[in-house]
């Protein structure tokens, strides 16, 4: 029991934590795979690892503040650290809010607009 709840709450952070890349791209409007610092980040076979985009994303988010304000910021920390209050467990309803909280409902009603995107 104990390591089935290990690997769900690893599960359910690896899954938060993917989608910090996605949200910088987002807020600073190009690929995470175009920084000009990703190079250092890539493994010893000059080459990316599984580690690269998330630490990229660390590494950005202490520009997230000044660019998007505490909201996102909030909800960009909540996803790097799975921040969530309930153990992580996507089947535990409170944990499920408390994602969609802390980083759904912000997201949706984030006021920056892209020219790209505005209907």
């Amino acid at each position: 029991m104990k390591n089935n709840f290990l690997f769900l709450a690893n599960a359910a952070s690896k899954i938060l934590c993917s989608t910090n890349p996605f949200i910088f791209e987002l807020i600073f409007g190009h690929n995470i795979e175009d920084c000009i610092f990703r190079r250092g980040y890539f493994g010893y076979d000059n080459k990316p690892t599984d580690q690269t985009d998330i630490s990229i994303a660390r590494k950005c988010a202490d520009s997230v503040l000044g660019e998007t304000g505490p909201l996102i910021d909030d909800a960009v920390r909540r996803c790097l650290d799975c921040s969530f209050g309930p153990k992580p467990d996507f089947r535990d309803i409170r944990f499920r809010e408390s994602v969609y909280e802390g980083v759904i409902k912000p997201l949706a009603e984030y006021k920056k607009t892209w020219p790209e995107v505005q209907v």
